[in-house]
């Protein structure tokens, strides 16, 4: 009889055990999915001559084939359209509210008010100068008083240059040290890995640009050619000299993961040297506030 609870005690061990392994599977699936599924983005718009609209843009996110759809189109629906699977999340559908048509009332006691503000006004128009000695007494004080208070400005004009003086050394000490320079390259560096990240990998457009004077067309022609380097054959331009233009196209994609954001963040925020500096900033505030 004790083997048989034995057993049975076993079994329902092992189920739970298992249970476990595979609720704790799918957490951790799901984690990874967040982490390094990546979130695709695209866009593209156009601009067409005499065509009212300034610019036609379409913007689209994505995540996870697509379970997860972000889009926005200017100016046929300008505003951002969330759909998680076959779920509409934005826009909300508006409730429509009961409009209430209350005439306003109250104008005539505005008219009234306004009238006796005015004859208010009239009654306390006409007063007195005062007396002339008393203005003059009144100057003299004046006068003495802001003499006797211009020492008192010159010493606080004098300390607060002292005081800004002080602060930009203390800034010089620290800008000079070798943390605040190591903390820089690493800022720096991931700063730029995040820019390669989150920048679009795929660019392309064709641009028609014509202006009233031909020889800006040329300046702007020398720019794009001065930039041909850098951008390639995936941005086009097109000169039109005869009349002006300002008409194109263009087109570009990227993706971003969750995982490259965090080790990024986490190599900044965990840096000792940064950590160093920020506290040798967060002291001469706290000195500041206390002066």
């Amino acid at each position: 009889m004790g083997i048989k609870i034995l057993t049975v005690l076993l079994l329902i061990l092992k189920i739970l055990g298992i249970v476990l392994l595979v609720l704790l599977g799918i957490l951790l699936a799901l984690l990874l999915i967040v982490l390094f599924v990546p979130v695709r983005y695209q866009g593209s718009g156009y601009r067409e001559e005499g065509d009212p609209v300034p610019v036609h843009v379409q913007l689209k996110v994505t995540w996870l084939l697509h379970l997860v759809r972000v889009s926005f189109i200017y100016p046929e629906e300008a505003f951002l359209k969330v759909k998680v699977l076959f779920f509409q999340i934005l826009p909300a559908k508006e409730k429509k509210k009961k409009a209430s048509n209350k005439k306003e009332a109250g104008h005539d006691v505005r008219d009234t008010a306004s009238d006796q503000k005015i004859s208010d006004e009239g009654n306390t128009a006409v007063e007195d100068g005062g007396d002339d000695r008393r203005t003059l007494l009144d100057f003299v004080r004046k006068l003495f008083s802001a003499i006797r208070n211009i020492k008192y400005t010159i010493r606080k004009i004098y300390d607060k240059i002292n005081h800004i003086i002080h602060n930009i050394r203390y800034y010089i000490k620290i800008l000079q040290t070798e943390s605040f320079k190591r903390a820089f390259v690493l800022c720096k560096e991931q700063l730029l890995r995040l820019m390669k990240i989150v920048l679009p990998r795929k660019v392309s457009g064709t641009f028609t640009i014509g202006m009233e004077d031909p020889a800006a067309t040329g300046q702007i022609l020398s720019i794009y050619g001065i930039l041909y380097p850098l951008i390639g054959d995936s941005i086009t331009v097109i000169p039109d000299f005869e009349k002006p233009v300002m008409e194109g196209s263009f087109r570009f994609k990227g993706k971003i993961t969750a995982f490259t954001l965090i080790r990024i963040a986490a190599k900044i925020y965990f840096d000792k040297d940064l950590k160093r500096v920020i506290c040798l900033f967060k002291k001469e505030a706290v000195q500041n506030g206390r002066k």
